[in-house]
């Protein structure tokens, strides 16, 4: 999987701040997904939606929880070292991945990264309200 890659940038990102490093996360997915020509997505998300109860399907899903377990962890320890309490930080990590993820299906579903742009911007003024410490 490209998660490695994802994970990189994204800790890359939030060395520069909580909303910068967000909004770099769109844009890396909105990046991936337009270059594709609207044929790429998130692969853990193909995954943690597509697999079955297979055994190979199992370690695909432990693989992609992993993954998400990482993201979380990079957006919830970034929120919190700004002053946000560790449970409201991890909550908000998995609002920033669900809502990535459904901007990139609504964006290929649309043929267009406009979803993407909008849920990120949106993203950003919702993190700005967050009583984050500077």
């Amino acid at each position: 999987m490209a998660t490695g890659y994802i994970s990189e940038q994204l800790r890359k990102a939030l060395e520069r701040g909580v909303v910068e490093g967000v909004r770099q996360f769109f844009s890396v997915w909105r990046d991936i997904v337009a270059a594709s020509d609207y044929q790429a997505g998130c692969p853990v998300m193909a995954i943690a939606v597509e697999a079955t109860d297979s055994e190979t399907d199992r370690k695909a899903l432990e693989a992609a929880n992993a993954a998400f377990t990482e993201w979380r962890l990079l957006l919830a320890e970034a929120i919190s070292e700004h002053g946000v309490c560790p449970t409201e930080a991890t909550q908000t990590a998995d609002f920033v991945i669900a809502a990535c993820e459904g901007a990139i299906a609504l964006s290929r579903a649309s043929r267009s990264v406009q979803a993407i742009d909008n849920v990120s911007s949106q993203m950003q003024r919702f993190l700005t309200t967050l009583p984050m410490e500077s």
